[in-house]
């Protein structure tokens, strides 16, 4: 207590309206984030992986080629706009995983790219576009247990 006395009336009122104004700033709202496991229940079989930091969401996903054989392809996607994300499509391959990992084996080739507009917290289209094939599916979180999606993150 006794140092309280010690600092001057001005600096008390100052230090005083400064606590008072700072608990009034309310934080700004928590972005959305998409970070889950997406799908299309009408296509077991394909679903898609977002993680999100900040205003990028790096997508895996996997579907099957003309061959019906799985092919893995990854997208960069960045804001541009509110719920909407863009960016480059690559085809990634990599060694088989029962044997040596060589990192020649490693590819990742633009073949296109790839949008996410959300609908809202729990579903949205995504639109990938390998050379000249578009497809637009509309995707939702695939709920593998309940999580509430309520409050700040």
């Amino acid at each position: 207590m006794h140092a309280l006395r010690s600092i001057s009336p001005s600096l008390r009122t100052f230090a005083a309206a400064l606590l008072v104004a700072l608990a009034c700033i309310r934080p700004a709202a928590a972005a959305t984030d998409y970070t889950d496991l997406w799908w299309n229940p009408a296509e077991d079989g394909w679903g898609a992986n977002f993680i999100q930091a900040d205003d990028f969401i790096f997508v895996t996903f996997f579907i099957y080629g003309p061959d019906k054989q799985p092919v893995w392809y990854v997208a960069s996607m960045v804001q541009t706009g509110s719920g909407r994300y863009s960016g480059a499509l690559y085809r990634v391959t990599g060694s088989w995983f029962g044997g040596a990992w060589l990192p020649t084996d490693v590819t990742d080739t633009i073949v296109g790219e790839a949008q996410f507009v959300a609908e809202n917290v729990v579903r949205g289209v995504f639109t990938y576009r390998v050379g000249t094939t578009q497809v637009v599916k509309t995707i939702e979180r695939q709920a593998l247990t309940s999580i509430s999606l309520e409050g700040d993150y």
